[in-house]
């Protein structure tokens, strides 16, 4: 069977029984066959999590631990979150009694998963140097019994006392393979940014977690001093507001450095409102001989971190520990232009806030200081060029009539590519008022409404302000297509 290399691994050995149960439930009831594999994903992430941050999880849920940055900074590695990410969904999926018509194919592809997730940690704890590869030909066990496992918490910590009486997680975890090419090439990307990063206080917080904010603005104005004139400067503003009346800013820099050192401990409360833009990461060239080839194509950049100033996310780490530790409201969005891409967060009464549960279209009445930066805007129909011919030049009138001038070329590039269903193609639009882009989607209702069950739409791109913590995008609904957003 697929799991044999599991037998008397230290902690992690006592998955063994219920992986196995997993694999033998896959040809006769695959439905709980997932569900079970879902349960040692659980399993082995809630023992993972215990070896990454050595404390107790009892109120954290699996979609939690798998969210949590510790834990991800841990594992380090896509391919692993990816599995886990997937077994939960399967196993959330089966677990409902409309989805029991599972396939065995799916449930073979989720026990796959399985494997791999536990094959990696037992090489990441250091039990194992490797595991074998997975064999899908499953033979059937008629007599296997679906076993309910809801102790998933006392294992995880009965396995994790097995396993730290030899073992040290963390001392094991750094001896884990280094990082593969496709991590470093992310760790590279996300440390250009432009961000915006809010923190309010609400109430006194504990020194450890005051003393790590203060290292975090130490260390960010370390870093603007710091940075090699030959890559984006890093620059800061940094606004203090302690009690509410004790304003505090990097316009005054020494002021500022003195209030963070002597009198952020002792607030009661205070606000940090942190504007930053640049390369916040320190790079090194490699050492490695010049005739190497890997070292010539990778010498740009060897990745090698100076310090923890800057992780591409700011203090979103410290902020998920201590989310139901303590009562603040924490804000952050991110722009890392060498991957074009974008992250924005929000906490509040100790939960991560869905921002697009606070979009709404009330945006479309609304004027705005700043623009809004619209950023990757596509907009497609599934419709048959042939078939529609006149309300696709309708549509191509109604696109010339409102996108931006300068964006035109890429829409046109595509039609002229042989895509005239494709209406907008990567458009930039910046807007103060939502109300242009309202009425060109408006008028695009007008023609496409008639034939809406045929046209299957996709949208995709975000409105957002790099200053501002704020989001739009265009979506597709009963009624047509809308704006919405939100300031959060």
């Amino acid at each position: 069977m697929n799991f044999e290399f599991m037998k008397g691994l230290r902690g992690l050995g006592d998955l063994y029984d219920n992986c196995s149960n997993a694999e033998k439930l896959v040809r006769t009831m695959p439905a709980q066959s997932i569900f079970t594999s879902r349960n040692c994903a659980e399993l082995l992430a809630k023992f993972l999590y215990l070896a990454a941050c050595n404390q107790r999880m009892e109120q954290m849920t699996f979609a939690d631990i798998l969210s949590d940055l510790s834990f991800k900074d841990f594992i380090k590695n896509r391919d692993v979150m990816n599995a886990f990410h997937y077994i939960r969904k399967q196993g959330n999926q089966a677990a409902h009694e409309e989805n029991q018509n599972e396939t065995v194919e799916t449930a073979i592809d989720v026990l796959q998963d399985l494997h791999y997730l536990t094959g990696e940690a037992a090489r990441m704890l250091g039990l194992i140097k490797k595991y074998p590869p997975f064999e899908k030909n499953i033979k059937k066990y008629p007599n296997a019994i679906y076993i309910n496992d809801d102790e998933i918490n006392e294992e995880a910590l009965a396995m994790f006392r097995v396993y730290t009486d030899a073992f040290d997680a963390a001392l094991e975890r750094e001896k884990y393979e280094d990082l593969s090419d496709y991590e470093l090439f992310d760790y590279a990307l996300h440390g250009n940014a432009d961000f915006h990063e809010y923190f309010e206080c609400l109430t006194p917080m504990r020194g450890s977690f005051v003393a790590d904010i203060q290292s975090y603005l130490l260390d960010l104005l370390a870093l603007e001093d710091d940075t090699d004139q030959n890559v984006r400067a890093a620059k800061f503003k940094i606004e203090l507001l302690i009690e509410g009346d004790k304003l505090y800013s990097t316009a005054e820099r020494d002021q500022l450095i003195e209030a963070v050192e002597n009198h952020l401990p002792s607030a009661a409360a205070f606000i940090i409102d942190i504007l930053g833009s640049g390369k916040l990461r320190r790079f090194y060239s490699f050492e490695d001989d010049e005739n190497d080839d890997l070292a010539v194509s990778r010498g740009l950049h060897n990745l090698v971190r100076k310090d923890r100033a800057w992780d591409g996310y700011g203090l979103l780490d410290k902020m998920e520990f201590m989310k139901r530790r303590a009562n603040f409201i924490y804000k952050f969005f991110a722009y890392y232009p060498d991957c074009d891409e974008m992250t924005y967060h929000k906490i509040e009464n100790g939960k991560d806030i869905d921002i697009w549960s606070m979009a709404s279209s009330n945006i479309v009445s609304k004027h705005f200081d700043r623009y809004k930066w619209g950023h990757a805007l596509h907009l497609w129909l599934n419709i048959d060029p042939e078939e529609y011919p006149e309300q696709i030049e309708q549509l191509h009138g109604i696109v010339r009539k409102h996108i931006p001038e300068t964006e035109l070329g890429f829409c046109e590039e595509t039609w002229d590519d042989g895509d005239p269903q494709c209406l907008c193609m990567n458009v930039e639009w910046d807007v103060t008022d939502f109300k242009p882009v309202q009425t060109f989607l408006d008028e695009i209702n007008q023609v496409i409404m008639p034939m809406s069950n045929e046209i299957d739409p996709y949208t995709s791109g975000l409105w957002v302000d790099t200053e501002g913590f704020f989001v739009a995008k265009w979506i597709w609904t009963d009624d047509g297509f809308k704006v919405i957003g939100t300031e959060y």
